[in-house]
């Protein structure tokens, strides 16, 4: 075929067909249609986007099983595992001088107090725990007030882990 046209339409046809192969599957595709008018979804078959099977499928399962789980280590302190969070009996975080200097450090030495407040949960409650809290971030940081908020840096000899 001497036809520049021809040559031209046939090599175009080759691309098409190597692009469509290439192409990876979606989630509305995965039985092998092509993608304007193929696919499960588009055409109303059971598993589809608008099918009835999967509308709602997590809400019943909820409702049967009741309230969310309490955390699997409740009660005691997970001190081999690979985040070192320590847990009490209630699932609150420990407040230790070695938890609080690794919250901070994890935080680039830098933290709002805000934000370490949040994370260890302390409550107006329970001033033992606050007094406590209070003696561990005064050793531990220096407090810088800005635009932003409470700003806590960690101390020279302790920015080291």
């Amino acid at each position: 075929v001497d036809d520049p046209a021809a040559i031209a339409l046939a090599a175009k046809l080759a691309a098409q067909a190597m692009a469509e192969e290439k192409r990876s599957k979606t989630a509305h595709d995965r039985d092998g249609n092509s993608g304007i008018l193929g696919g499960s979804a588009t055409l109303g078959l059971p598993g589809g986007v608008g099918s009835p099977s999967l509308n709602n499928v997590n809400k019943p399962a909820m409702a049967a099983n009741g309230p969310k789980p309490p955390p699997k280590h409740v009660g005691e302190v997970m001190n081999g595992n690979k985040t070192g969070v320590e847990l009490d009996k209630n699932g609150n975080r420990i407040i230790s001088h070695k938890a609080v200097q690794r919250e901070i450090w994890l935080h680039h030495g830098q933290i709002k107090m805000k934000r370490l407040v949040k994370i260890f949960d302390m409550k107006k409650k329970n001033q033992d725990q606050r007094k406590l809290f209070r003696e561990i971030i005064k050793e531990l940081c220096t407090l810088e007030t800005t635009q932003e908020g409470n700003i806590l840096m960690l101390k020279q000899h302790y920015a080291n882990m």
